[in-house]
């Protein structure tokens, strides 16, 4: 199973992909319910190339 940051990050990716609304939606609804490491966040959105979809959350 994955851990809450790790399929925020799937789901920028799939966003990214796909351009689908619900994902953002859903990375908020984590957002919302769990606390994240926003380092581990920053970290990886900028090595994945996904600071603009995260940007959008």
């Amino acid at each position: 199973m994955a851990s809450p940051k790790d399929l925020i990050l799937k789901k920028l990716d799939d966003y990214r992909e796909g351009q689908s609304g619900k994902r953002l939606n859903d990375i908020r609804d984590i957002l919302v319910n769990v606390q994240v490491d926003e380092a581990y966040i920053k970290h990886w959105t900028e090595h994945l190339k996904l600071k603009s979809e995260w940007a959008k959350v």
